[in-house]
């Protein structure tokens, strides 16, 4: 996109959940999958206006990355949030200084981006603000809806359903969408990332497979949802059949006592490593040294840990879903299992073992299909959906 495009003149607000974290030098770092898709919207619009939980940290981390661009003002809001009754007592005292900020925001902006499900984004809905400006909105949950999920998220998908003026983007569904409701997808990866996953994966085609150990990467908050103990117990099955695997686990939450207890009942002591959190760089090369990866969570929108995964060449082996469908393109590039199902979990690794083996050069062809999912598309189905829907051309 260039300064010539009719978004480039306006000014637009981001209203996130997405916690930011300063360091003591006054460096402002976010996650940096996210980080990535707003630097799209840095390129596409003169100006950003970040809407967002602040907090201050010594040290950062390490799956965070610092705002690689400077036509970004920073608008803090206090961190609130939490199922506990004093969570609840903390997120009322937070809510009007929220709508205060925002509504000192709008004045300074022609369009903005909301992102919901969260509680500012909701917040926003209920009050009404930004009506007279340019507006989309970003539905990151699952637009079907899941079984047990909180009230909060049924009553935003209704606003945006029913109220709101503007594209909302949504992640594939079985469901027809309405006609402002358009289908997308979350990127965290390039052109060049995949090129250079593509040289990656070519290169070691040429180093013999047998008598390596299947390995399988999962990376996700260690928490209920993403279901790693699932995997934990289907790689037992594995090893404990005399197949050799090795499983990587990537990320940090409150299951994480529980699944380390989890992998020393099996006696996998050996063959399941947790890393914690990893800078994303590192993230990607271990995604690359995988065969295979595995996310078998209970609810998912459009996972950006399958997405990588699938660039850097690690079959998925994920929950039967309309997005991972389109992830896995029906199969040809993974595996879709039951949710809460071992045996298929298990099952599928065993097939996806077989499939690599049959055809080593099957990760380079997920990697293809993985330009699909590059930010660069992302940015050319995000310029093209607002310059129409907001009339523009």
């Amino acid at each position: 996109m260039t300064k010539h495009s009719p978004l480039a003149p306006l000014r637009c607000a981001i209203i996130s959940d997405a916690l930011h974290r300063r360091d003591a030098q006054g460096t402002v770092f976010t996650l940096a999958p996210l980080l990535r898709q707003f630097a799209v919207w840095a390129e596409l619009f003169g100006e950003l206006h970040i809407v967002a939980p602040f907090i201050d940290e010594r040290d950062v981390r390490h799956d965070h990355a610092p705002y690689p661009f400077d036509n970004v003002v920073f608008h803090p809001i206090p961190l609130a949030g939490g199922n506990t009754v004093r969570d609840k007592l903390a997120l009322a005292r937070a809510v009007p200084a929220w709508l205060h900020v925002m509504r000192q925001v709008e004045p300074l902006v022609d369009a903005v981006h909301l992102r919901c499900p969260s509680n500012i984004g909701g917040a926003a809905l209920l009050a009404g603000l930004f009506r007279g400006h340019h507006r989309q909105a970003v539905y990151t949950g699952n637009w079907a809806g899941y079984a047990g999920e909180p009230r909060t998220y049924r009553a935003q998908r209704w606003l945006l359903r029913r109220l709101f003026t503007g594209p909302v983007f949504v992640y594939p569904v079985d469901d027809p969408l309405a006609p402002h409701e358009v289908e997308t997808f979350s990127p965290s990866m390039s052109a060049h990332d995949l090129q250079q996953s593509h040289a990656r994966r070519t290169a070691a085609l040429s180093a013999a497979r047998s008598g390596r150990p299947l390995t399988i990467a999962s990376v996700g908050a260690l928490n209920t949802n993403k279901n790693h103990g699932l995997v934990i117990d289907a790689v037992a099955d594995l090893v404990h059949e005399g197949v050799p695997t090795i499983l990587h686990i990537v990320g940090s939450g409150p299951e994480g006592g529980a699944l380390r207890a989890r992998t020393a009942q099996h006696g996998l002591a050996t063959c399941v490593h947790f890393h914690g959190n990893l800078p994303h760089p590192q993230v990607l090369a271990l995604l690359a040294g995988a065969d295979l990866f595995a996310l078998p969570s209970r609810t998912e929108g459009f996972s950006k840990a399958v997405v990588e995964a699938l660039g850097c060449g690690a079959l998925p082996v994920v929950t039967t879903s309309a997005a991972n469908r389109v992830i896995t393109g029906d199969e040809a590039y993974g595996a879709l299992v039951p949710f809460g199902d071992r045996h298929a979990l298990a099952q599928a690794f065993r097939h996806g073992a077989a499939r690599l083996a049959a055809n080593p050069a099957l990760p380079l062809a997920g990697i293809a299909h993985a330009q699909r999912f590059t930010l660069e598309a992302w940015r050319d189905h995000l310029a093209g959906t607002l310059i129409k829907a907001w009339r523009l051309a």
